[in-house]
C-alpha cells in the first residue's frame, strides 16, 4: 500500500504540550533510567519530544526549538520543567514529581 490513513492519525489523543502528556509517557519508560538535566539536546523533556516525533529538539525554559533550517519555538507546561529537575536524574523520580504536581502538592523533597 503507498498510503496508509493510520499515518495521519496522532499517537495519542493526549496533548504532548501537557502535564498530562508528559506523565503518560513517563509511565511506559523504565524506572532507573537516568537523564542529564543539563543537556538541553538530550535532558528528558528533549528525549521526551523526540519520542513525540519532532527532529532536532533543542529544550529551553518552557519551550523548545525543534526542525531543520526553519527551526520552530513550541511552548510547553513549565512544570513539566519542575518534574525534571524534582526527578533527581531518574524516570522514576521525574514520574513521581509529576504525580505530586498533578495532585496539587508543591513542595519536594531534594
Amino acid at each position: 500500500m503507498l498510503f496508509n490513513p493510520n499515518w495521519k492519525k496522532p499517537k495519542s489523543e493526549i496533548n504532548p504540550h501537557t502535564l498530562e502528556g508528559f506523565i503518560a509517557w513517563l509511565e511506559k519508560q523504565p524506572r532507573d533510567r537516568t537523564y542529564n538535566y543539563f543537556s538541553g539536546t538530550d535532558c528528558l523533556i528533549a528525549q521526551y519530544y523526540k519520542a513525540q516525533g519532532y527532529r532536532l529538539v533543542i529544550v529551553g525554559r518552557a519551550g523548545f526549538s525543534h526542525g531543520g533550517i526553519f527551526r520552530k519555538r513550541t511552548r510547553y507546561d513549565d512544570v513539566m520543567d519542575d518534574a525534571a529537575v524534582y526527578g533527581r536524574g531518574t524516570i522514576g523520580g521525574a514520574l513521581d514529581a509529576a504525580k505530586s504536581i498533578m495532585k496539587g502538592e508543591t513542595e519536594y523533597a531534594l
